[in-house]
């Protein structure tokens, strides 16, 4: 007798939705919706595509993750920027980061410290620790 597996319901988008440039959502969900727990997907888009800061900075963490999302360190980058261009700090300091080990982008220690820098002076705590062991001029 053949035994068939039961098909998880998948996390589905409107495939007109652009994730990054050019790049439409329907290529890059394709993770099972019961594996993933957390904020849905569908609002945190809309409220990137508005132009919310914290909702970008999400958008990059599912790309990072792979959170409903195919991984891809480049989309997290290009989302994370768009947040910090506007100020977020914590996406100020993953950006920092990345440009630290060069995941995503080319490695540009000058761009790194200038990004941690700008999360620093916002009083976010890790980005002060992380630029004075890192940028700061002894």
């Amino acid at each position: 007798m053949m035994r068939f597996l039961p098909i998880l319901p998948l996390v589905f988008i409107a495939s007109c939705s652009l994730m990054g440039p050019g790049q439409h959502i329907d290529s890059y969900v394709l993770v099972p919706a019961e594996r993933n727990a957390g904020p849905d997907i569908n609002e945190v888009y809309k409220a990137a595509m508005a132009g919310s800061p914290v909702a970008q900075f999400q958008m990059g963490n599912f790309f990072l993750d792979g959170l409903n999302v195919r991984k891809s360190d480049r989309h997290a980058m290009e989302w994370w920027e768009k947040a910090a261009l506007q100020g977020y700090a914590p996406a100020q300091y993953y950006l920092g980061q990345m440009y630290f080990v060069g995941e995503g982008i080319k490695h540009d220690f000058v761009k790194g410290c200038s990004w941690i820098g700008s999360a620093a002076r916002q009083g976010l705590r890790d980005a002060a620790a992380m630029y004075a062991a890192r940028c700061a001029e002894p």
